[in-house]
């Protein structure tokens, strides 16, 4: 059986499917409210695994890394530095690639 056939048996393939093998890196539960961007540690064609960093953000309070729930390769950035963004803001796209299997951290 292919890996991205038992990737969709086993429903681990990311976030939200947007398109066969597509999946959005959104932005977790960070508490209700926008934060800015301060730093992009991914570019297009970056292979992320699980948990690897793909931004940094900060508030009033706090500066915190956002990692990624999903593996693959980087289609498309989708924030930059300045940006503001809350929980559910889509921060990059691991695409639709033959090479692109993608897997989803198990909660």
């Amino acid at each position: 059986m292919a890996i991205i056939e038992l990737i969709k048996i086993l429903d681990i393939g990311g976030n939200e499917d947007v398109d066969a093998g597509v999946v959005e890196l959104k932005v977790p539960d960070i508490g209700g409210h926008e934060v800015d961007v301060i730093s992009v540690e991914i570019k297009v064609g970056d292979k992320v695994a699980i948990d690897d960093t793909l931004i940094t953000v900060e508030d009033d309070k706090a500066t915190m890394d956002i990692p990624a729930d999903s593996a693959g390769v980087i289609s498309k950035v989708c924030v930059q530095v300045g940006d503001k963004i809350s929980e559910g803001s889509i921060i990059a796209i691991i695409g639709n690639s033959s090479e692109n299997t993608h897997l989803k951290k198990q909660e």
